[in-house]
């Protein structure tokens, strides 16, 4: 979101996500809590107008409310995947709340 919509600069490195160890629990929460801050920010200066603007992101044209309703859905996703780790981990138990 805040790439491709804030406009803010690229710091993604996708390979080495796929290698990154946490110290503690509270580090990747903190790089949660920082991209969540940064989606807020975003989000609270779109006007209906500009859900239909458009930009190019790797050779794809995109408008602004596709690529919130993909993130969602994106996001949704790993939620999936982590209840389900949880559950492997947990011997088939879901959370309980």
């Amino acid at each position: 979101m805040a790439e491709c919509i804030g406009q803010f600069p690229a710091t993604r490195d996708r390979a080495a996500e796929f290698k990154y160890v946490a110290s503690s629990a509270e580090e990747p929460l903190a790089h949660l809590a920082k991209s969540a801050e940064e989606t807020r920010g975003v989000l609270s200066e779109l006007t209906p107008a500009d859900l239909e603007d458009s930009f190019t992101r790797d050779g794809h044209i995109r408008t602004v409310r596709w690529t919130i309703l993909h993130v969602i859905a994106h996001y949704s996703l790993h939620v999936g995947h982590m209840e389900l780790t949880y559950q492997l981990w947990n011997n088939g138990k879901a959370i309980e709340r």
